[in-house]
């Protein structure tokens, strides 16, 4: 139906809009009672501008009655459901399902796993090219136009369409059908919404009458084609008279002259006007913002500050945070991603289980169950035990195969049900079963909204679950079908008529504000990098522009695109279009504008943060100067003494602060002994400290560790991906190969040196037989670096035995025998030390047969204790790296066996390529009166303390988490002397 009227206008600023064209529109709609509730629409680019446009019919105390709100998306939604004739929009989670089916489906070239594996990319130049009026044959890429051809028949086949599908299908119901709304209102669009164009013109053509503002941004073809086609369409464009005093604002001589810098790149000195904040940290910017903002709200001609971001941010939380702690209201446009509850970290790690299917991903999962009620937390011990003692045997982590194997060792083991209950994925199978079985783990959650969700998107699949889909793509669907797309506010954030708005800066409309804050110019943020593809260049980009620019109706001058196309963006156009559009949005404060910036370190480089290009930029126009070096620290130092004293009331929790604080303090204070801040009890523990021998051994050279993994249970999860390895191979399986004699370690005869052999090598094809089998139930070989390993390891072990079987005058030998249950070393001062450990191997002479761990030490009886080393860093024991507290574990294994009563003992450490002899004796031990003092003052006192480095670029220091901080070397040895010399931190006193 022919439209009664079309009136399209140009505009520079909104108050010059709001004073000509869109008060008098809103007026004339409250005043016309003929027209019938829902009849009348307005539309705007983004929330925020909607929100803006409310606030401001309040102040002016006019109402919005019988008037829909649209954004684009809401309005494509809205028409949508009226013409029930057109398909419903792919979702995004089934469209990057879709180009990854197609992607596997086309071929195995590199074009086709990188769009399988970064969908997301493919997904955006398609709906440029789409969008824009081309054929897919105008792509100059074969692979990626036929992958783009199946995607597009999964599209059908599923019953969906694209969003560029819909407007276009939009656009011809609109020609032909009935208008839904009498009067129309589009505001705010520029020729960033290039893509909108279409929907925008079935907008109209849905409307009787229809009033068009558009906002003039750049001057480049994309630019001026835009204004132009829309002139093409429905007649010359006029423009708003500007009744706006140029001298109101203080920055149109910054942004005139920004504009022309962007042309020749030079600019002139400019008066101070702008408001330049500079900080040492992100928080500390944060805090800046809401100074800001309250400074500029006090101000007597404050109407509305806007804070602008470049996108969602820390730095937009922080500012958030900081608003609701002073209680003050605002608009949140941005929002927060919410959390994730404990049915959705479950399901997060269920899927990472699938798609990774190794022992890491399954030990989080089986936690999250146990932590969420699911699984009885013992089961989860047990399975956590079960699972790394298969993975140190058949050295993998491989789910498939560790499943194979524990299931024919431990049938009858918590591990082997918990596998009986969560199937695995195959590497590929049907997109209906995997769905089934999805839906199978759901009903064991009992969430029935999570299952509602999964069920209502498997429906839109349907007509395609025979369709075969890798593993990994299969779960990142799920992991997109269960993400929450929906961003929270606090209640304080969502006040659209309180006088703080928050937005990004994509969001910004043209809107106006008497004050402006634009935050976090940080050169990672602004501009917004756009990397090109290299499946659809910028030479190619805008080689298709170009073909589809012609002239006007109305003459030379007149730039159009043809009817059927739109304007495509390069990273290159987007790059400008940004540059533009800030200085633009500097143009909007009519009394205040602040620009901020945040000087932070960066962790992975160290290296201060950089201003963006646009903070430099207008800093040039404006001071004639760059902003580094020495008037950067100026800034900053400003910034800070500004800054002090603004809030009367804090913005952090003072207690933890203090303590904090006084904890940073105690650790850098080298006058103070070491204290509860620094590894250790603040009280002497009941009963001592009390740790097994090897966590001695390693408290003589990372006590920190000790103090996390011992006393407080703290450990690093285990890499299992990269522990697998020779150190792994030649540790585990050697020491389980070289064991002989009973599981209790009992005493035996000194065996025959081929009955050891023999034994040696059964336990060796064993473990070749049992793994193999288990990567045959797996459906595979055993690896060639396998099967490498276990030959070193077998060597190794052939090794220890050339020179264990050569021993002589030794006639009995216990293989991994325990200490006593309640067993303890006496130390030379009298200290008694519980002691726990296992022993590698002990030979022993005298009436020693028959005697159990727990038995007193016969008193003909002697003993060696041999401990294994396989790594490459172990060295043989002397009396004087005895002294320093090398071997302490088989030192304290030997004055535990001197407690029982044992009268003569020689300690060694077996290495496979040195000939094995007594190392050192009692004797040795009695002269280390320095380290038993030591270990006697830690196991009375607790006090652990640290050594001088926690991390080194040189050798391994430790695992400790990220948060403990390294103090001066110079600062922990003073300590440590004082720790030596018995001193007392105050808390003890």
């Amino acid at each position: 139906m022919a439209m009664e009227r079309v009136g399209l206008y140009r505009s520079q600023n909104f108050e010059d809009s709001w004073e000509v064209i869109l008060h008098p529109w809103f007026r004339e709609q409250n005043l016309g009672r003929e027209v019938s509730a829902g009849t009348a629409a307005v539309i705007v680019p983004h929330v925020s501008c909607i929100a803006f446009l409310k606030a401001r019919l309040l102040e002016q105390e006019s109402g919005a009655f019988g008037i829909f709100f649209f954004t684009s998306r809401t309005l494509r939604e809205f028409l949508l459901r009226n013409l029930a004739t057109l398909p419903p929009l792919v979702s995004r989670e089934d469209a990057r399902l879709f180009v990854s089916l197609a992607a596997e489906k086309i071929s195995e070239t590199r074009v086709a796993q990188a769009v399988s594996h970064s969908p997301d990319s493919f997904l955006y130049i398609l709906k440029q090219i789409t969008g824009g009026g081309w054929e897919l044959r105008d792509w100059e890429n074969k692979e990626a136009e036929n992958i783009a051809r199946q995607f597009l028949r999964y599209l059908e086949r599923a019953g969906m369409q694209t969003v560029q599908q819909a407007d276009r299908r939009l656009l011809r119901e609109s020609e032909t059908m009935e208008p839904f709304f009498q009067r129309i209102l589009v505001y705010g669009f520029s020729e960033r919404e290039w893509p909108q164009l279409l929907l925008l013109r079935a907008a109209i053509n849905f409307a009787r009458r229809a009033t068009v503002v558009l906002l003039e941004e750049g001057l480049d073809d994309s630019g001026r084609s835009w204004l132009g086609t829309w002139e093409e369409f429905f007649g010359n464009a006029e423009t708003v008279a500007s009744k706006r005093d140029r001298e109101e604002s203080g920055f149109d001589a910054v942004t005139d002259n920004l504009e022309g810098l962007i042309e020749s790149g030079v600019g002139e000195s400019l008066p101070k006007q702008v408001i330049y904040r500079v900080t040492e940290n992100r928080d500390n910017e944060a805090k800046t913002i809401v100074a800001q903002a309250l400074t500029f709200l006090s101000e007597s001609d404050s109407v509305r500050v806007g804070i602008v971001f470049s996108r969602p941010s820390v730095l937009s939380r922080l500012v958030t945070d900081y608003l609701v702690t002073l209680r003050i209201p605002h608009y949140d446009s941005l929002g927060n991603v919410p959390g994730r509850g404990p049915i959705e970290l479950i399901l997060d790690m269920w899927i990472q289980l699938q798609e990774e299917q190794r022992l890491d991903s399954l030990l989080d999962f089986s936690c999250a169950l146990a932590t969420g009620g699911f699984l009885d937390p013992k089961i989860s011990a047990s399975l956590k035990t079960i699972c790394e003692n298969a993975a140190q045997e058949v050295l993998t982590d491989e789910l498939a195969v560790l499943k194979a194997f524990v299931l024919q060792e431990r049938m009858e083991s918590p591990a082997a049900s918990f596998f009986s209950w969560w199937v695995l994925f195959p590497k590929v199978a049907s997109i209906g079963s995997l769905i089934d079985w999805t839906e199978k783990f759901l009903s064991l959650l009992d969430s029935p909204k999570v299952t509602s969700n999964l069920q209502r998107k498997a429906k839109d699949l349907e007509m395609l679950r025979e369709i075969e889909v890798s593993r990994e793509n299969f779960c990142q669907w799920l992991r997109d079908v269960f993400k929450d797309s929906q961003r929270i506010r606090n209640e304080l954030g969502q006040n659209p008529f309180s006088r703080i708005h928050i937005l990004s800066f994509d969001e910004f409309s043209g809107e106006s504000w008497s004050h402006l804050i634009v935050g976090g110019l940080n050169s990672d943020e602004w501009p917004r990098s756009r990397v090109e593809s290299g499946l659809f260049s910028g030479d190619q980009i805008g080689k298709l522009n170009q073909m589809v620019l012609k002239q006007g109706r109305q003459g030379e001058g007149h730039v159009v695109l043809e009817a059927d196309n739109s304007w495509i963006h390069s990273s290159s156009d987007l790059r400008l279009s940004s540059l533009v559009h800030f200085s633009r949005l500097l143009r909007v404060p009519r009394r205040g504008l602040a620009l901020t910036f945040s000087a932070e370190k960066r962790t992975a480089t160290l290296e201060m943060g950089r201003p963006s290009e646009f903070l430099l930029k207008v800093y040039w126009v404006d001071k004639g100067s760059l902003l580094e070096g020495d008037e950067l620290k100026t800034l900053i130092k400003k910034t800070n003494g500004w800054l002090d004293g603004m809030f009367s009331k804090t913005l952090d929790s003072r207690d933890q602060t203090d303590q904090m604080l006084s904890a940073f303090k105690a650790r850098r204070d080298p006058e103070k002994p070491f204290s509860e801040y620094e590894f250790s009890y603040r009280e002497p523990p009941s009963g001592g400290l009390s740790l097994s021998a090897s966590a001695w051994d390693i408290l003589m050279e990372r006590p920190a560790e000790v103090w996390l993994n011992h006393v407080l249970k703290l450990r690093k999860r285990q890499n299992w991906s990269e522990k697998m390895g020779s150190n792994l191979a030649h540790g585990s399986w050697v020491h389980s190969w070289l064991r002989i004699g009973n599981e209790r370690g009992e005493f035996i005869p000194f065996p025959k040196a081929d009955d050891w052999r023999e034994s040696a090598r059964h336990s060796a094809h064993l473990t070749l037989d049992k793994v193999s089998l288990a990567y045959r139930k797996a459906g595979r070989e055993v690896p060639d670096w396998w099967l490498s390993q276990w030959n070193e390891a077998t060597e190794v072990a052939e090794q220890f035995l050339e020179r264990l079987t050569g021993i002589a005058k030794w006639t009995h030998l216990a293989s991994e025998r325990p200490l006593p249950t309640n067993g303890a070393a006496l130390l030379p001062d009298g200290t008694r030390l519980p002691i726990k450990g296992r022993m590698d191997l002990i030979l022993a002479n005298g009436s020693i047969e028959g005697c159990k761990c727990d038995d007193a030490w016969p008193a003909d009886a002697s003993a060696w204790i041999i401990d294994f080393k396989t790594s490459a860093g172990a060295r043989p024991l002397t009396s004087r790296n005895f002294l320093k507290g090398y071997g302490l574990q088989i030192g304290l294994y030997a004055q535990s066996l001197a407690t029982m009563g044992c009268q003569s003992i020689s300690m060694s450490i077996a290495l496979s390529h040195s000939p094995l002899r007594p190392q050192i004796n009692q004797e040795d031990l009695t002269t280390a009166n320095t380290l038993w003092q030591e270990i006697a003052r830690v196991h009375n006192t607790g006090v652990v303390g640290q050594s001088s480095e926690l991390r080194s670029n040189f050798s391994f220091k430790g695992d400790y988490p990220i948060a403990t901080l390294q103090v001066d070397p110079a600062i922990i040895e003073r300590k440590r002397a004082m720790k030596r010399e018995g001193k007392k931190s105050q808390t003890e006193e």
